[in-house]
């Protein structure tokens, strides 16, 4: 097997990048697609289980110091 050439690879995925075909797209498609990206999970809902776990992760400090000085 032949050892990686880090800056050989590096070099020529720059230019991989570089010469890379231009693609034009048109504002109607951007939009489309933010759309549907804001259609994916309707801002401020989020399920009970991700709730649940924000409020534990919340509380752990206190209960943990709690419980060191009930101790």
């Amino acid at each position: 097997m032949m050892p990686l050439d880090n800056k050989n690879l590096r070099q020529k995925l720059i230019q991989a990048y570089q010469t890379r075909p231009e693609i034009s797209v048109s504002d109607a498609w951007q939009q489309n697609v933010m759309r549907e990206i804001r259609g994916i999970m309707p801002a401020g809902s989020i399920s009970w289980s991700a709730d649940f776990s924000v409020s534990v992760w919340r509380l752990a400090p206190a209960a943990g110091l709690l419980l060191i000085l009930l101790l």
